[in-house]
């Protein structure tokens, strides 16, 4: 995971890729009109130079009380959620960076998605294993302290040893433990004396 987290980050420092970012997730939210994207202006646009169009707004967590009041907010967090629903589940493409400082809130009442410097792609496959896992009513929460312990343990291991590869550790046990889980599965045989 920290592999991956690491080559996002380079990536995210060339700013044609990030261009090329915005103009594939604006094509493919067309259909959200309230979710505007900012669209990359390629002639003054560099890998270290990134112009795109400025987007009049406030982060969604300066919103005022005030402001949340007078903000029709229930079709905006449902329009936030289906366009990354369609993202994830649809598109295989989606804004992995969502924290408050890249969804702003307009000055026309919009959602803006901004820095589409980290974004990630999902299989076709693992597309439909996650709308199984979603459509369960709730998630099971042992997948949320299985995730914890997964990102834990990676930590662990790489502060033992800087070249850990946990990746190479789950290929290298995955025979032996699908051994284990094929034993642990078979029914009890009696032994007769």
């Amino acid at each position: 995971m920290l592999e991956e987290f690491s080559k996002t980050i380079l990536e995210e420092l060339d700013y044609r890729k990030e261009a090329r970012n915005l103009d594939t997730m604006r094509e493919n939210l067309q259909e959200f009109p309230l979710i505007v994207v900012p669209a990359p202006i390629h002639d003054y646009s560099s890998s270290k130079v990134l112009t795109m169009d400025f987007m009049s707004g406030k982060k969604i967590t300066a919103v005022t009380k005030l402001e949340q009041i007078e903000l029709d907010g229930g079709p905006l967090a449902e329009e936030v959620f289906r366009c990354y629903l369609k993202q994830i589940l649809v598109d295989g493409f989606f804004h992995a960076d969502p924290h408050p400082g890249n969804v702003l809130l307009t000055d026309d009442k919009k959602i803006a998605l901004i820095d589409l410097g980290m974004v990630a792609r999902i299989s076709p496959d693992l597309q439909g294993k996650l709308l199984q896992l979603l459509l369960l009513l709730r998630l099971p929460s042992e997948l949320t302290m299985l995730g914890k312990t997964l990102l834990n343990l990676d930590q662990v291991g790489r502060t033992l040893d800087p070249d850990f590869d946990p990746n190479a550790s789950v290929r290298k046990n995955a025979a032996h433990l699908t051994q284990q889980r094929m034993l642990k599965s078979l029914p009890p045989v009696a032994v007769l004396y």
